[in-house]
């Protein structure tokens, strides 16, 4: 269900710039580089939106045999460190980063890259597009005459500015209430990825921060503390996951390197928890 309203708020945007901006545009010439433009970035990130949603992003062990640090009971499966088994899609995923509903599939190593650029795209055009539906609403109060007679030459039925006006607003709002989740989950993949860290080491040391009583911007606020901008928030909770990101893996390679046997990969550790 998700997925589906994800792909129609798409088209619909999609649809919008076709029905609303590029008829706008007065010069022929301009008007088809606008149109092939856009085209060409739709289909790019239409089709990078399937390779994020079709790939498999499953640890190597489930399809073939495999000796690997971890195993995991619920795959019966050897999977390598890092990885982990997701309920949703009931399997192992290599480089577990998150389940994205709105893809319907695992965020892993092998479509990681991919996801953000189709991330960063979307986020992108969709600035753009409630940028240029403002610009053209504002217009539409500041010079009535001539949009009227833009409208008038652009659609072969009679298309009062004020229809128009009410069109671009909601087409604006539709742009700026998909880009603010996308905007806010771009930035924080940005701070995640200078960081070397992924969202299941981010979520994970939020729980750990909430297990050890450290001041996070959730507790904070139950509290009524006051602990700074969010920007200060998310940079000092970032610093203390990256020490705890790198102990954890000097913790687990200590332990896999004293024992012959791959530790199992049990329900309720960092391999199996769900989110």
């Amino acid at each position: 269900a998700s997925q589906t309203v994800s792909l129609l708020v798409w088209f619909t945007v999609l649809a919008g710039c076709y029905a609303l901006f590029i008829p706008i545009i007065q010069e022929a010439a301009a008007q088809a580089a606008v149109a092939v433009l856009y085209t060409a970035a739709a289909i790019a990130v239409t089709t990078t939106y399937f390779v994020v949603s079709l790939t498999d992003p499953a640890d190597p062990g489930l399809k073939e045999p495999a000796e690997g640090p971890l195993y995991c009971e619920q795959c019966q499966a050897y999977v390598q460190r890092g990885s982990k088994h997701c309920r949703e899609c009931d399997k192992c995923v290599l480089g577990f980063d998150h389940h994205c509903i709105w893809v319907n599939n695992c965020i892993g190593r092998k479509n990681y890259r991919p996801f953000f650029v189709l991330l960063s795209t979307m986020c992108s055009m969709l600035a753009l597009q409630a940028a240029v539906g403002i610009w053209l609403t504002l217009r539409c109060f500041k010079d009535t005459e001539r949009m009227t007679a833009q409208l008038a030459a652009a659609y072969p039925a009679y298309l009062h500015v004020r229809q128009y006006e009410a069109a671009l607003l909601i087409y604006s709002c539709v742009c700026a209430a998909a880009l603010y989740p996308l905007g806010d989950l771009w930035l924080l993949h940005v701070v995640l990825a200078c960081r070397g860290m992924t969202t299941w080491d981010y979520i994970m040391a939020n729980r750990w921060a909430a297990l050890l009583g450290l001041p996070d911007a959730l507790l904070a606020r139950q509290n009524g503390q006051r602990l700074g901008s969010s920007t200060e928030q998310l940079h000092g909770l970032l610093n203390w996951a990256s020490r705890c990101h790198v102990i954890g893996l000097r913790n687990a390679a200590s332990s896999s390197s004293s024992s012959s046997l791959a530790p199992a990969c049990r329900h309720d550790c960092w391999c199996c928890s769900a989110p």
